[in-house]
């Protein structure tokens, strides 16, 4: 159908396209005020078809000592909606013995996430993005995020933490509550996230205990530290999220779960406390095996033994 053979009654039932070039033939035909009122009309429609074709970009980001095959699994969730595109990222493979010390060793991941996720800014322009981060993950996103603090040009609209390490005292206050959405997800029976809280004061058990803060939105499951990554755990909890802005009720609440004793005192003590327990443990041990006390090996192998497969269960 021509332009010219549109009659007025009819424009507003024509699809996007069609309406977009009848605006164009006819502002070629007119001058004045017509002109200008058809020319701020069409400004109005161009609009509405980039809302209407808006890419969502979902940006995920992995911790430290792994190749996160977990990625792939929530492309795969994703990946029958076309408006939604999933990009993993990742940087070198990070050890514990730099873990340890993040502001010494974490300036190599914090510029490589920081120039991909500026290529993926500048690539999409216009388009929705949403971060999924886990573990060491969250401490890198939470320090890029920081330039980005009180601007309206904030990039990231959704933000979900798993296994997070974000300080206790991170100040998310300081980002506009409009602009940017905090999901974190946290595991009562996540051992991990109180160990970084005492290997460096740079990090935090939130991923345990939660931020409670005003601003982020801490939704609680009975998981230990990569539970988040099963098929059943995306689709129920993230792609309702991620799709429609769904926050699904976990019902840990409800159920009047706690802590694990074994996560609980270990949070509670002091880093000196707990450094000096291990150092005292560790030289009775080695006093129990000097001895030849078959006994006391035994029960402290028994030990052991025990307390590795509930950090395995929580890993």
């Amino acid at each position: 159908m021509s332009a010219n053979n549109i009659e007025v009654n009819d424009y507003g039932n024509l699809p996007l396209e069609e309406q977009l070039s009848y605006l164009q033939s006819r502002i070629s035909q007119v001058d004045g005020d017509e002109k200008s009122r058809l020319t701020k009309e069409l400004e109005m429609l161009i609009s509405g078809i980039a809302i209407s074709t808006q890419k969502h970009i979902v940006i995920l980001i992995h911790g430290i000592r792994t190749f996160a095959p977990w990625q792939a699994r929530i492309e795969n969730s994703l990946d029958d909606d076309q408006s939604i595109k999933v990009i993993p990222l990742s940087y070198d493979y990070y050890g514990l013995r730099k873990f340890c010390s993040p502001k010494k060793f974490s300036s190599g991941p914090l510029e490589s996430l920081e120039s991909d996720l500026s290529t993926i800014f500048n690539t999409h322009l216009g388009a929705k993005f949403s971060v999924v981060a886990h573990s060491f993950g969250t401490y890198l996103i939470s320090e890029i995020l920081r330039k980005y603090r009180a601007s309206e040009n904030i990039p990231i609209e959704n933000l979900i933490l798993c296994g997070a390490i974000v300080n206790k005292n991170y100040q998310w206050n300081l980002y506009p509550a409009n602009k940017l959405l905090v999901l974190n997800e946290a595991g009562s029976k996540d051992i991990w996230p109180v160990f970084a809280y005492h290997i460096s004061k740079e990090y935090g058990a939130t991923g345990t205990f939660g931020i409670k803060k005003p601003l982020v939105k801490d939704r609680f499951h009975s998981n230990s530290h990569s539970d988040y990554f099963t098929n059943e755990f995306i689709k129920q909890y993230w792609v309702p999220f991620l799709k429609y802005g769904q926050i699904v009720n976990s019902g840990w609440g409800s159920r009047e779960e706690t802590f694990p004793l074994w996560i609980e005192i270990p949070y509670t003590l002091s880093s000196l406390t707990l450094s000096i327990l291990v150092l005292a443990f560790l030289m009775f041990v080695l006093w129990a095996l000097w001895s030849h006390c078959i006994t006391t090996v035994v029960v402290v192998f028994a030990l052991l033994t025990s307390y590795y497969f509930l950090l395995r269960k929580s890993k």
